[in-house]
């Protein structure tokens, strides 16, 4: 048995999740991540990921949920080329960038070497 629901996934969840974490909709964020979306898709269409996109409209709520499930902190955009720490830099959202730094000096050096 899965730990978290199966659901399967349209290109306008994509859209609506990626929509709910520009604009800082916790409710629908929470809905979409308890349904099992995977936080580092990126839909083509749209070229982005949840967590740089939290990072980039400064919603520090989004970002520790999206963090608390599991997002790597380490993908870029397919469009812009940013992670969310530089997304959040950019932007001069010191509240994230502090997490963000800090999340990624929590995970050892060797174990970064094998994430996605």
């Amino acid at each position: 048995m899965p730990d978290k629901p199966t659901h399967q996934f349209h290109s306008s969840d994509w859209k609506r999740f990626i929509q709910a974490c520009q604009e800082g909709d916790e409710s629908l964020v929470k809905h979409y991540l308890a349904d099992g979306i995977d936080p580092d898709f990126q839909y083509p269409e749209i070229g982005t990921v949840a967590l740089v996109e939290a990072s980039f409209y400064g919603h520090v709520h989004i970002v520790q949920l999206l963090l608390e499930a599991g997002a790597d902190t380490s993908i870029r955009q397919q469009l812009g080329g940013l992670n969310a720490l530089e997304a959040a830099k950019r932007q001069h959202y010191t509240e994230i960038v502090s997490l963000l730094a800090r999340r990624k000096k929590d995970v050892p050096w060797y174990l970064r070497l094998f994430r996605k």
